[in-house]
């Protein structure tokens, strides 16, 4: 009996994705903060300000020549019950042991503001945020002592999906060129795998306060064979207070954002406007390298009901 290799390997490589996710200890301290530790993964949830922290256990080490070797922290900031990724905040905080990262990358000038610098996502262009931290990762608005300053690198939703997927991304600070190599881009992964776990477990435990009517169902057809996966799905609300059937057809970009809406079944025009404003923010799986990059139409049936 042959043995394939290929699909073994990639069911063990799932498997290690599934336990690396798998909460192994959930604490909560005086303050009420919830600590989640993972294998390689702590998150912090503050339920009174729906703040969520995610970070890994270790900081990556990466040489950046002979003398200096600098400290990556990937991180995520921004809240378990918003589904916009507007919301959403990536950032590697980059320090060094060596010598004053501030003054080696010569961002003396950046102390007082926020700077883009050029980045390649392998070869696509775009820039990134960088500003300076303190220790305790606040924003430092001084020089004194930058022996302990650190720099933070902010990405946007869709630039952390062109981390994720480019082969090599390097950014530029003032001459330097420093990459970030596979161990970041893994342990972003992780980060977006936990997130969208614990928002999915948000999202199927709606709770129900008084007076309140709960999201409406909705049901998702696609034109042709290719499935997209949605990703962030706020609901519309019933904001007109009625009954009634909302269809549209839209359409998915393939970086997973919605293009047109085409209204198709109408029965309320307040409903209709809640709908296509709700969908707008979706934000679908992207498409597969070897797919042919093509915009997919689909259709998407939303219903009131009291």
């Amino acid at each position: 009996m042959s043995i394939n290799y290929i699909a073994l390997a990639q069911m063990v490589l799932f498997i290690l994705c599934v336990s690396n996710t798998k909460a192994q200890e959930i604490s909560t301290d005086k303050s009420g903060i919830e600590t989640t530790t993972y294998d390689k993964i702590v998150s912090y949830y503050d339920p009174f300000t729906d703040h969520l922290a995610i970070e890994a256990h270790e900081v990556v080490l990466v040489e950046l020549n002979k003398s200096i070797t600098l400290k990556m922290s990937p991180l995520f900031n921004g809240s378990q019950e918003c589904y916009q990724w507007e919301c959403e905040s990536y950032t590697v905080v980059i320090a060094s042991e060596d010598t004053s990262i501030v003054e080696f990358l010569d961002l003396t000038e950046v102390v007082y503001s926020q700077k883009k610098f050029p980045v390649l996502f392998s070869n696509e262009r775009d820039q990134l945020t960088v500003f300076i931290l303190s220790e305790n990762h606040k924003f430092k608005n001084d020089l004194e002592d930058i022996t302990s300053t650190k720099i933070a690198v902010e990405f946007n939703f869709n630039q952390l999906d062109k981390l994720i997927e480019s082969e090599s991304t390097r950014i530029r600070i003032n001459g330097t060129v420093i990459s970030f190599g596979e161990k970041v881009k893994s342990i972003f992964f992780d980060i977006r795998k936990i997130l969208t776990e614990r928002r999915s477990q948000y999202k199927s435990e709606p709770k129900e306060e008084e007076g309140e009517n709960l999201s409406p169902p909705y049901e998702l057809k696609w034109e042709g064979n290719i499935q997209r996966d949605p990703l962030v799905q706020p609901l519309p609300q019933n904001t007109a207070n009625t009954e009634g059937v909302i269809s549209v057809r839209f359409q998915v970009k393939p970086d997973g954002s919605v293009g047109m809406i085409i209204p198709l079944k109408k029965m309320n025009e307040e409903l209709e406007k809640e709908v296509q404003r709700t969908l707008r923010s979706w934000k679908f799986s992207k498409l597969p390298s070897g797919t042919p990059q093509q915009a997919q139409w689909g259709t998407i049936t939303f219903r009131f009901v009291f």
